[in-house]
């Protein structure tokens, strides 16, 4: 059953070329971490028993006195480490964490030292709570380090060939699928899914294709209710590479055989937020396994950067829309209705969006009406226009389709997007945060049907409380867009868009 639903067929194993991912130890290792809320988990082992083991984290850029306070390291026995992941806080259960260096000149060394007590391996988190990108180097007297997750930049070179040699691609035969290309007629493609586990036993399969041959892979991982204890270390996910996919199927247990899953990063706010990253070897594709091995139904978003995600199974909130969408149109082209059909309640009529025709153009609704579809233009670098969205019912789905004009030009393509707030979302925003790191979804290009190029976001409502859609253009390219909105309405009180 698992075989045929992850579609490993025979010609396909073997066309693959594995490239081995390799554990790597040493008294320092060498990391990135560029984003906030980044983390590294790292073993250690002690060199002596009962010896003093200690340790010191560099970090860069050096003079920057943001950083203080916000990188650094904790120790965790392996008791410690299991009731971390349970959810208990990590104040009281790390036994060492870093501090100023004395007489440190630069300012930007954290050291630690403690005794082993014969307690078997340690688990050192390397951590970025800032929000700018640091790179460390870690270092250990007394003990080893150890990276098996590729996480470290040391790890990344160590698995990389050392003397690659440019080879020609091996014509692939007849029938015979490329792992590194390959997807399901149907499939979606995204940086960004959202999804549903009711059950302990359901699982969703989903691929991860890197966007850069041996490039770094982060995985922020977020799911609801996040004040259920039980689901606390319950709910996660699993990474496999090409050779532990296989040995699942095989019958092998993903918790023993995967290359990374998601952990969480020392001092978040959030208990429903984990991630994981690693250096990918090669550009073959990996398999992420999400579950929920609770009783309680939970949702989760799932994003990645430095890759794309893959469902080709109809198992996300995004492949569900998508398959609807495509049966509508299908059905469509089969049905040859005399008229066009206006749907009941309709507030505007059925015309395609040409953005550059706006001759008189007609002001937004206000907030005590809202519309499913608003126009509008940003001809400023770093324009926003922020948008009201209210769920047409409660607890419902809420699919957001942004269309925009140019498409065919480069410095738009990750530039021109948009944003979804909640209420505390906004909040924060007022008070300095950025909407990136608060926003519960973005847009994800459509790649099947009707809606192709253009980028699309689901969410669940929560109730019937407003929501902000933050729609930006960040490059110098002026652009024009259309929003559209089902299962909510849009409004816009300070007069930003027009009606198309």
């Amino acid at each position: 059953m698992l075989a045929h639903l992850l579609l490993i067929p025979g010609a396909v194993s073997q066309a693959a070329v594995l490239q081995q991912i390799l554990p790597v130890e040493g008294q320092v290792l060498q990391g990135s971490l560029p984003l906030r809320y980044n983390a590294h988990y790292l073993g250690l082992e002690p060199l002596i028993r009962d010896g003093i083991i200690t340790l010191t984290l560099a970090y860069e850029p050096q003079d920057n006195p943001n950083l203080r306070g916000f990188v650094n390291f904790l120790v965790l026995t392996e008791d410690g480490l299991r009731r971390y992941l349970a959810g208990e806080d990590a104040r009281n259960l790390n036994i060492a964490s870093g501090a100023p260096l004395q007489f440190d000149p630069v300012g930007n060394k954290m050291a630690a030292a403690f005794r082993d007590s014969g307690r078997g391996s340690y688990t050192v988190i390397v951590y970025n709570n800032s929000d700018l990108p640091v790179t460390y180097a870690l270092s250990v007297e007394g003990g080893t380090l150890f990276d098996g997750a590729n996480q470290t930049l040391t790890a990344a070179l160590a698995s990389a060939d050392p003397t690659p040699t440019p080879t020609p691609t091996p014509a692939l035969a007849a029938g015979t699928a490329d792992p590194a290309t390959f997807v399901l007629p149907g499939s979606i493609t995204a940086r960004q899914v959202t999804g549903a586990l009711a059950t302990p036993v359901q699982r969703h399969y989903l691929n991860m294709r890197p966007d850069v041959r041996d490039g770094l892979i982060i995985f922020n991982f977020t799911f609801d209710p996040m004040d259920v204890r039980e689901l606390l270390g319950n709910i996660n996910f699993w990474i496999l590479d090409e050779d532990a996919l296989r040995r699942v199927i095989a019958g092998g247990q993903p918790e023993d055989l995967n290359l990374a899953t998601g952990f969480r990063v020392p001092f978040n706010p959030f208990p429903n937020e984990l991630q994981a990253s690693f250096n990918a070897s090669g550009n073959t594709p990996y398999t992420v396994v999400v579950y929920n091995r609770s009783t309680v139904p939970a949702t989760y978003a799932l994003a990645v950067n430095g890759g794309v995600l893959i469902d080709q199974y109809g198992q996300t909130n995004e492949a569900k829309v998508a398959a609807l969408e495509e049966a509508a149109l299908v059905g469509s082209t089969t049905s040859a209705p005399a008229a066009p059909i206006t749907p009941e309640g309709a507030t505007t009529t059925q015309i395609s969006f040409v953005p550059t025709v706006e001759a008189t153009p007609t002001p937004a609704p206000s907030l005590e009406s809202g519309v499913e579809r608003l126009a509008g233009a940003l001809d400023q670098p770093y324009e926003h226009h922020y948008l009201g969205l209210t769920p047409t019912i409660r607890d419902g789905l809420i699919v957001l389709t942004l269309d925009f004009d140019p498409k065919d030009v480069l410095a738009l393509a990750d530039n021109l997007n948009f944003w979804v707030l909640d209420e505390e979302g906004l909040k924060s925003v007022i008070n300095g945060a950025r909407p990136a790191d608060v926003g519960i979804a973005t847009g994800s290009v459509v790649r099947f049907g009707a809606d192709k190029g253009k980028l699309r976001a689901v969410i669940n409502s929560s109730g019937r409380g407003h929501y902000t859609v933050v729609v930006f253009n960040n490059s110098t390219v002026p652009a024009t867009y259309l929003l559209r909105a089902n299962g909510g309405l849009l409004t816009d009180e300070t007069a930003q868009t027009t009606l198309p």
